[in-house]
């Protein structure tokens, strides 16, 4: 290659021989080209996979070619080399989607008048009228960004690699003010928005693969399953992650707390807490035995007596299994550090 090559120059304009060239088989380590793909549009300027069928190439720059010294050099040299291990984990937090977006506003919400349950995950303009959805460049995003996302892993991964993957969602699901203007309630908005996030991910990744954190744009603001808020609004937001299986008794777990007894699913009802078994997706046997994720509701803060009781019943289980390992979720990391015991 030139300095001044592009990727598409080099390779077929087919997307998925690009993306296999680019992953194993460039010919020197240091060649550093993301993607020769051809591909479709969204929102008419950001260009995506898959969508319509209608490829347009994206040049990119070779970014860190560097000549080999000796044509040894190249032996044995691609850009992804196989270790014959498997299992990886996907974190994402934070998408803040806004379902009733102004593509004319502005601020970290930009919202359009009018906003009920009826027209949720519409564009609109600053006339009030519907549009094709184009981002302002300052507001919590619509949902086409984010369902994006979940498009270019659909179009660029294996099937069989996302069976492998992890999904760690650590929360904040919602816009960062999602009650102003609407006049639907959260017991319709907050699931309506959930389950739409939800089935995306879940038609990529099992069920088994997926957990789930609450944040704090996550039912009522700053205050899901916190003393004084909305039972309702609660359970409408952990209904959709139980119908969806993400939530579960698969564990059996069974804890006491001032002569109550709670199931997992009965727990997360009342908390947001959770415990599940880390999917069997790593290649090393003793890394699946008793590998779990504990899901933490960092909004009840570090003195929430049943969710700590709940949370060192759960690390006393694990501990006295063999090769018991866990990993602790949570939206705040302040929090999760401060309760996690040393």
């Amino acid at each position: 290659p030139t300095p001044g090559a592009f990727c598409h120059d080099l390779v077929e304009l087919s997307p998925e021989s690009c993306m296999t060239w680019s992953r194993t088989n460039q010919p020197f380590c240091q060649l550093s080209c993301y993607a020769c793909d051809s591909e479709p549009t969204l929102f008419n300027v950001h260009p995506i996979r898959g969508t319509n069928g209608e490829y347009m190439p994206r040049p990119e720059r070779l970014t860190t070619y560097y000549q080999p010294t000796s044509p040894d050099a190249t032996k044995n040299c691609s850009a992804v080399k196989s270790d014959n291990h498997t299992g990886q984990i996907l974190f994402i937090s934070d998408i803040h989607v806004e379902p009733w977006y102004n593509v004319d506003g502005s601020g970290e919400v930009s919202r359009f008048s009018g906003a009920d349950i009826n027209n949720m995950f519409e564009c609109r303009n600053s006339g009030n009228q519907q549009v094709a959805c184009g981002l302002n460049d300052e507001s919590d995003p619509p949902y086409p960004l984010w369902y994006s996302g979940m498009q270019f892993l659909r179009d660029h991964a294996m099937p069989r690699d996302l069976s492998k993957t992890v999904l760690i969602m650590a929360g904040d699901t919602q816009a960062h003010d999602y009650t102003s203007g609407i006049s639907s309630p959260l017991t319709q908005t907050v699931p309506a928005l959930l389950t739409k996030i939800v089935d995306e991910i879940m038609a990529l990744f099992p069920a088994d693969n997926v957990f789930y954190a609450a944040g704090n744009n996550d039912g009522q603001h700053d205050s899901i399953f916190c003393s004084g808020s909305d039972p309702a609004v609660n359970a409408a937001w952990a209904a959709v992650h139980i119908s969806k299986n993400v939530v579960n008794n698969a564990l059996n777990r069974v804890y006491s707390y001032n002569n109550a007894q709670y199931t997992q699913v009965t727990l997360f009802n009342q908390t947001g807490y959770y415990v599940k078994k880390m999917p069997a997706v790593f290649s090393k046997s003793e890394e699946n035995e008793a590998f779990y994720v504990i899901i933490l509701n960092t909004n009840l803060g570090l003195n929430n007596a049943l969710q700590n009781e709940v949370f060192n019943q759960d690390l006393e289980w694990i501990q006295k299994q063999t090769n018991g390992r866990v990993v602790v979720v949570g939206h705040h990391p302040n929090i999760v550090s401060a309760i996690v015991p040393s």
